[in-house]
């Protein structure tokens, strides 16, 4: 119980809920006022003073939950973990020469893997970097069949278009494209694949 030897000055000033708790002698319970309004937990149990040790540690404990659930928010929020990825680069050539602005698609062998399509495109050399999550973060580890289409552009009514696919059909086809590649842990360099039309 509190006793004040003279009239609390402005500056200490005990709170109208902590004073009536106090003439009537019951304990203020933090647990109350946590629920009535949790962002003010801490500072309503720091206001209770000397008497309240129990009570201050209740409203740290409610402070540290409120700042490890506000930490963890974006990871259950963004959601899911990711599988792990690994970087894939590799070079497509068409007679020899670089073929640019190809479509490079992996598909995962492993069902586990289905949702899963890392990708890229030819620059002028003919390269292409893997890309699953993240820009050029590479693909997952396992076996995939690739697939190769390149894409004409034409004049349409509306300008430039994409047209038809020039290269051979089965090269986009995932059950009859001839390349294969497992990509394993760390850095991985796909051998060059020539394509046909």
């Amino acid at each position: 119980m509190f006793r004040f030897l003279s009239a609390p000055s402005e500056r200490t000033r005990v709170p109208s809920a902590v004073a009536a708790s106090t003439s009537s002698d019951r304990p203020v319970s933090c647990r109350e006022r946590i629920a009535s309004d949790a962002r003010g937990a801490t500072d309503r149990c720091r206001s209770i003073g000397p008497r309240s040790g129990s009570v201050r540690r209740t409203g740290r404990r409610a402070l540290w939950s409120a700042l490890l659930a506000a930490t963890l928010l974006p990871i259950g929020c963004g959601g899911e973990s990711r599988i792990a990825v690994h970087p894939v680069q590799g070079r497509i050539v068409d007679g020899g020469q670089p073929l640019v602005g190809a479509m490079v698609v992996f598909h995962p062998t492993d069902v586990s893997l289905a949702e899963l399509s890392p990708r890229g495109t030819t620059d002028a050399d003919g390269r292409f970097v893997l890309t699953t999550f993240d820009s050029a973060d590479g693909a997952p580890a396992g076996d995939y069949v690739i697939t190769v289409l390149k894409f004409e552009t034409v004049e349409g009514p509306n300008g430039i278009e994409p047209g038809p696919n020039v290269l051979d059909r089965s090269l986009a086809d995932r059950t009859a494209s001839p390349f294969r590649f497992t990509v394993a842990l760390g850095p991985n360099t796909v051998p060059d694949y020539e394509v046909r039309r």
